[in-house]
């Protein structure tokens, strides 16, 4: 087997893990619901094209691979565990309060713990270390590079309903937060 169907696997793998972070755990429940933005929707269909184009161009199994291939190997596989390791730990913390579409429950919390601590959105950052993973182990560059584009357009709609709610709900105390709190990446420490 060539490292680069290694990766391949790896890859899907990788995937099978982070889907079963949701489908695993128990949803929150399907009443009690104070606002809800299907909004969202169009957010999660680019996001959904983005990965898709990501896995849909993909490179060549047979193609020899280079000398970089290790390298690009171990980065796929740390982006993974990365990736699949913080969206768990955003999930856990959210607990029930977790929702496919945007919505704020009757008694929900403004949760700042966590992975919470460092970005307004873990599982998107979550999803983001999936694509560059997924683009990197299996895409080609061109393709990988749009999909991300496509992704990221995506992500910023569903961030921008989802905060609309909260800052409704949570008011000076959300804006607080996402002052000091960014919202896909970490700030490097300084």
């Amino acid at each position: 087997m060539s490292l680069v169907a290694l990766e391949y696997g790896v890859v899907m793998g990788g995937w099978l893990v982070f889907a079963l972070i949701f489908v695993l755990q128990s949803r929150g429940p399907r009443t009690g619901t104070a606002k809800r933005d299907r909004r969202s929707i169009g957010g999660m269909l680019l996001q959904g094209l983005g990965f898709g184009i990501a896995w849909g161009f993909r490179r060549d199994l047979t193609f020899p691979p280079g000398p970089l291939e290790p390298l690009r190997a171990f980065f796929v596989v740390a982006l993974l565990v990365a990736a699949i390791a913080l969206t768990l730990s955003a999930r856990r913390t959210l607990g029930k309060q977790w929702s496919l579409a945007a919505r704020v429950l009757d008694e929900h919390d403004l949760i700042t713990s966590g992975p919470y601590r460092l970005v307004r959105h873990p599982i998107y950052t979550g999803m983001l270390g999936m694509l560059l993973a997924t683009g990197l182990g299996v895409g080609r560059f061109p393709f990988f590079f749009l999909g991300a584009a496509i992704y990221v357009a995506g992500t910023m709609l569903r961030a921008r309903v989802e905060e609309r709610l909260l800052r409704a709900t949570f008011g000076t105390r959300y804006d607080e937060y996402a002052a000091r709190v960014p919202a896909l990446l970490p700030r490097w420490p300084s």
